[in-house]
Formats: structure tokens, sequence, C-alpha cells
């Protein structure tokens, strides 16, 4: 498994309610690697929704803003 494809699942596992102890058994990873990645994830989106917030105010469409987010982020779908 890759550090992309772990990293995905430690989020989906996050995003299922369960916490960095729990994904640590789950996966088999350290607790400080698990709350890590969910920390990471966090402040991610925090920072795309400040950037997609101070595109609209700029007169930029939300969807245009959404994607603009993705791609600085590395998210963006090819």
């Amino acid at each position: 498994m890759t550090k992309k494809e772990l990293d995905a699942e430690i989020i989906a596992l996050h995003k299922q309610g369960l916490n960095g102890r729990e994904i640590a058994r789950k996966l088999f990873i350290s607790q400080t690697k698990a709350t890590r990645t969910i920390q990471e994830y966090k402040e991610k989106v925090l920072i795309a929704v400040e950037m997609v917030v101070a595109m609209y105010f700029k007169g930029i469409k939300v969807k245009d803003a959404i994607e603009q987010a993705k791609e600085v982020l590395g998210y963006a779908t090819p």
C-alpha cells in the first residue's frame, strides 16, 4: 500500500467516525501516523474553505473556485 493509499484509507475511516487510536489498531499503524494524517487533512480542508470564500468575494463562481482550490491542494481530477 502506498503512502497516498494509506492516507486515503485513514481519512475514509476518520469520516466514518473512528478516532486515531481506533484507526491505528485497525490498520496496524502507529497512532501518531493516524493522528498526524487526520490533522493534515483537517488543515487542508480549512485552507480550501478559506480559498473558496476569498475567491467568491473576488467575484469568482463557487464551482470555479472549488476547482482552483483542488488544483492548488493537489486534488484535481485529470
